[in-house]
C-alpha cells in the first residue's frame, strides 16, 4: 500500500490514536457517538473526527504541491539581479554570507533580514530610490533595495564580499 509522505508526516505530527469520548445525556447517542471513529491529537490534548481530520490532511497535501506558490527567495534574488543587470551569483553570495539566506535573521546591532539591513540604513536608501511604502521587515523590499544599490556602487556598504 503507499501512503504519500506528506500524509504520513501529518499524521506524525498529530498521533492520531482512535478515541471515542461519548456524551452522557442519552443511551443511543452515545452508543452511535462510540461508533463514529475519531483522532486524539497527544500534543493539542483534543479530538477531532477522523472525517475532519482527513479533510484537514487533504489540505495539508495539496498545499504541498500548490503550484502558485510565492516564488523561492534564490528565484526573487534572480529576478532582482536580473532587473537591476547585475550579477545573480554576487547578489546571492551576499545574502548567504549576511543572513544565510534567512529573510528574519537578526544581526547582534539592530540589523535585520536577508540582507541585514540597519533601519536607518534601509529608510534612507528606501528614500533616495522613490519606494513608495518602504517596509524594513519586507523581504521582497531588501532584496529589490539591495539589487539597485549594488547596480548604483553602493555595494561597499556590506561586509561580507
Amino acid at each position: 500500500m503507499f501512503i504519500p509522505i506528506g500524509l504520513l508526516l501529518l499524521i506524525g505530527l498529530v498521533f492520531p490514536v482512535l478515541a471515542a469520548e461519548a456524551p452522557m445525556d442519552n443511551p443511543l447517542s452515545e452508543r452511535l457517538y462510540l461508533a463514529q471513529p475519531r483522532i486524539v491529537s497527544q500534543k493539542l490534548n483534543a479530538t477531532m473526527p477522523l472525517d475532519e481530520f482527513l479533510v484537514i490532511g487533504k489540505t495539508f497535501l495539496s498545499s504541498l504541491n500548490n503550484p502558485e506558490k510565492p516564488p523561492s527567495i534564490l528565484e526573487r534574488i534572480r529576478l532582482a539581479a536580473e532587473k537591476n543587470g547585475i550579477s545573480y551569483s554576487w547578489l546571492k553570495r551576499i545574502a548567504i554570507c549576511e543572513s544565510n539566506l534567512n529573510p528574519n535573521a537578526r544581526g547582534s546591532f539592530g540589523e535585520y533580514g536577508i540582507y541585514q539591513f540597519m533601519p536607518q540604513t534601509f529608510y534612507y536608501f528606501a528614500d533616495k530610490y522613490n519606494f513608495e511604502n518602504p517596509d524594513w521587515y519586507d523581504t521582497d523590499q531588501q532584496i529589490e533595495l539591495a539589487g539597485k544599490m549594488f547596480r548604483n556602487g553602493f555595494f561597499y556598504l556590506w561586509t561580507c564580499k
